[in-house]
Parts: structure tokens; C-alpha cells; sequence
């Protein structure tokens, strides 16, 4: 009778927990394999969506968060690609990190749901205000984001003559005039009439935007309608009631849909923000 190879002898402990499906290797060993090169191609790809949005210089360093994305997809592909350095991890720190990345997964996923859920490209006629949030001016006119809220504001006033709107943001550090001074500009040069346009100046956030836009409109009896991007409606709505608004809906303008992801993520963040220090009541 052949001997039979060591290797190919398992103790039945071992054998509970080990099939070999190739010389060498266990189905453990596969996985941990399409895992790290699966993390490895997400970790590419994070780079270089991290490198479009900075090319695109929006003003924001919150791009970053792709880099550092990159880089921890790149530290768990070598520790998936090296058995060892996962087998020599102990088992706390992996559950705990299992842990902390399934809660992570389901916060950001749920609040992706309730931004997604709260996007209407459409609204109901005859609001008394209309209230447009500010975004960054440049020296060649509005950023795309704005421009998308002020073509979407166009559309409805013209359609609804009666309508009035407030047009509201500050002066940045880098921006050659006032917001809402540049949005009343362009307006007017669509042929909005100048008696219908109010500015609000002087804010520098969403939360100010819609608090200093009360002193000219009735918050409790007036119909306001908000306009900004798809990803930032729920956020601007839900401040808005948390403030006082009493008949406040969202009419979402468009966005750069590459970028559309990052401008989520980065709402899920100001999000959490705002319930954190209790500006928004979630319900």
C-alpha cells in the first residue's frame, strides 16, 4: 500500500475548519485574496476620484476624505494580501474594526436614503417665496452648482409671476462680489424683474441663509419654497422646519452627477453636524 503525503493528512479537528480546493490553498485563503484585490482597485479608484475634485478646485477640502479613503483600502489589501499579517492581528481589534465599519455602512447608507427619498424635480405653483442658497461666485459668473439653483429658479418664476424671491448669500474671501448680489445680476439679465428679487446678503452658511431670509417673508403663513441641489434639499428643508418654517418645501436643482457621490458623502457629514449640535430634529 502507498504511503499516503503528510500534507495530505488532516487531523479531524483540522478538517472541520480547512478544504483544500487547490494545492495549498483553502477557501480562506481565496477570499482573503479577491478581497485584497478588490480593495486594491478601490483604493486606485479613490485616488483618482480623489484627483478630479481637486482639479476642479471647489473651494472645499473635503476631498481629502477620498484620499484618506484610498489609503486605508490600501492598508487592508496588504493585510488581505499577506495571511500572516492578518493572522497575527488579534481577533478584539478585527471584530472591533468589523464592527465599526458595518455601523459606518448603515448611518451613512440610511442618511443616503433620506437624501435620495427627499429629491423632487418639481413643485407646487403659486408659492409666495421663493428662497435660492447661496454658492460660490466666481469672477466669471456663478460655479455650476449655483448656476444649476438659479436656472431651476428661473423656470419656476417664470412660470408663476406672483412669485417673489429671496436670493441669499454672503461675500467669501475669494469671491469678487456678494452671493446674492451676483445671483439679482443674473436673474435680471434672464428677465426676471428687479421689484421681485430680494437680497440677503450677509449669510455664510445654510442654516444663516435661512435665518437672516425670515426678515422678509412670514415663516408662519407664507408658502416658501426652497431651491437648491438634489443632495442638499432634505438637509435645507429639515432646517427650515427645525426654525419655524411652517409651509416649507424643497424644489431641487440639478448637479454634476460625477460629482454627485462626493456632494452626497459630504451632506451625510454636515448632516450628522447639524443633528449633532441640534439644529435639525430627524423624524
Amino acid at each position: 500500500m502507498k504511503r499516503q503525503r503528510t500534507e495530505d493528512l488532516l487531523s479531524p479537528e483540522k478538517s472541520n475548519r480547512t478544504i483544500r480546493i487547490l494545492p495549498g490553498k483553502t477557501i480562506n485563503s481565496i477570499l482573503c485574496m479577491v478581497l485584497g484585490c478588490c480593495l486594491a482597485v478601490a483604493a486606485f479608484g479613490c485616488i483618482v476620484y480623489c484627483g478630479s475634485i481637486a482639479a476642479i478646485q471647489s473651494g472645499s477640502r473635503f476631498y481629502l476624505v477620498w484620499g484618506a479613503a484610498a489609503l486605508i483600502c490600501t492598508l487592508l489589501a496588504v493585510i488581505f494580501l499577506k495571511p500572516r499579517l492578518l493572522q497575527n492581528i488579534p481577533k478584539w481589534v478585527k471584530r472591533t474594526f468589523i464592527a465599526l465599519m458595518m455601523a459606518g455602512f448603515l448611518i451613512v447608507g440610511g442618511l443616503f436614503l433620506m437624501i435620495g427619498n427627499a429629491v423632487s424635480y418639481h413643485a407646487e405653483p403659486g408659492a409666495e417665496y421663493l428662497i435660492v442658497l447661496g454658492a460660490q461666485w466666481r469672477n466669471g459668473g456663478p460655479s455650476a452648482v449655483l448656476r444649476y439653483r438659479l436656472e431651476a429658479a428661473i423656470d419656476y418664476l417664470e412660470q408663476n409671476p406672483e412669485t417673489k424671491v429671496i436670493v441669499s448669500g454672503g461675500r467669501g474671501d475669494n469671491e469678487p462680489i456678494s452671493e446674492a448680489e451676483g445671483m439679482a445680476g443674473y436673474l435680471c439679465d434672464a428677465g426676471i424683474a428687479s421689484e421681485r428679487i430680494i437680497l440677503e446678503n450677509n449669510s455664510t452658511s445654510t442654516y444663516e441663509n435661512l435665518e437672516f431670509s425670515k426678515e422678509f417673508c412670514d415663516i408662519t403663513e407664507d408658502r416658501i419654497l426652497i431651491i437648491t441641489n438634489d443632495f442638499h434639499v432634505y438637509r435645507a428643508v429639515k432646517l427650515a422646519e427645525t426654525m419655524g418654517y411652517k409651509d416649507v418645501s424643497g424644489l431641487a436643482a440639478l448637479s454634476n452627477k460625477w460629482l454627485l457621490p462626493h456632494n452626497t458623502l459630504r451632506e451625510c457629514a454636515a448632516l450628522l453636524k447639524e443633528v449633532l449640535t441640534g439644529n435639525i430634529k430627524l423624524n
